[in-house]
């Protein structure tokens, strides 16, 4: 991945930026020497290498593989949503009519299916799946479609500071008139 030449110590300091966000604590994690050095000079020696042409581009580098990262770990979890969703009882049924054994559900199926007892005696499994509303609701949190329907719960969310300022205000005149009653 390292597509540019740094030292051990560059490198150790990308990764601590990444990790941490700030260039002068990433520093002295990289760069041990530096606790001893007053603050202001571990910050600007810290800043000049966090502009440091190849530093930029490891931590773009390294920036992107988190990215990648974080966006294949929630398309797997939109993707196991799904089957949860869309399952069907229908797919536990084979072609002869008799339910089918765990190893034989297809794989969007089977990620659906929260556990199963096996009656060896009669040779029938029982399936319970996850449960289907529940996945309903977290996609729906998910594409943001309660967004509108919490907006009508607060409407005072959607007021201004200064609005707010002024309803705040007179409530404590009015507050203070019923004290002097």
């Amino acid at each position: 991945m390292n597509g540019t030449k740094l030292s051990k110590q560059q490198e150790a300091f990308c990764h601590a930026f990444i990790r941490t966000g700030n260039a002068s604590e990433a520093y002295r994690e990289a760069y041990p020497a530096a606790r001893e050095w007053k603050p202001e000079s571990v910050n600007v020696t810290a800043s000049k290498l966090l502009n440091n042409t190849k530093v930029v581009l490891r931590v773009s580098e390294l920036r992107e593989v988190i990215n990648e990262r974080a966006l294949l770990e929630t398309t797997t979890i939109i993707e196991q949503i799904d089957h949860v969703m869309m399952a069907s009882v229908k797919n536990i049924i084979g072609a002869d009519g008799k339910v089918l054994m765990p190893q034989e559900l297809d794989d969007k199926t089977a990620a659906a299916v929260e556990s199963f007892e096996f009656d060896p005696e009669k040779g029938k499994v029982k399936y319970k799946f996850h449960d289907k509303l529940g996945a309903i609701d977290k996609a729906c949190r998910i594409k943001g479609l309660y967004e509108a329907d919490n907006r009508q719960k607060n409407p005072v969310g959607e007021l201004s500071q200064e609005v707010l300022q002024l309803i705040k205000e007179r409530l404590i005149q009015v507050k203070q008139q019923r004290n002097l009653s």
